[in-house]
């Protein structure tokens, strides 16, 4: 009879907060991407309030750095620029405006 009751009773839905599409995030990161300007791409993840670019430029990263508009994103609170000899290794974070505190 507990199992009964148990099943007959209603239930309170729980619903979870949804978190950001990353096939869109990346999308809209895409579409912002300098393709005129050479760049050997290592890694880029997104997440559900951020997206991480690690990349190596040519020599200076300053017109990269100018041409990427970051989508759906506040400006990147995390810039790390390091010099080697094939060019400029840049680790960008990029937080969504809404993420921010």
């Amino acid at each position: 009879m507990e199992l009964d009751r148990l099943r007959l009773a209603p239930r309170a839905v729980t619903k979870s907060p949804t978190s950001p599409d990353a096939a869109t995030a990346l999308a809209s990161l895409l579409s912002v991407w300098p393709k005129e300007l050479e760049c050997q791409t290592e890694s880029v993840v997104v997440g559900p309030t951020s997206m991480t670019l690690s990349l190596t430029v040519a020599k200076d990263a300053r017109p990269f750095l100018s041409a990427l508009k970051a989508p759906r994103a506040g400006p990147s609170t995390s810039r790390r620029l390091t010099a080697t000899s094939d060019g400029s290794r840049l680790h960008l974070v990029l937080h969504r405006k809404e993420a921010r505190s």
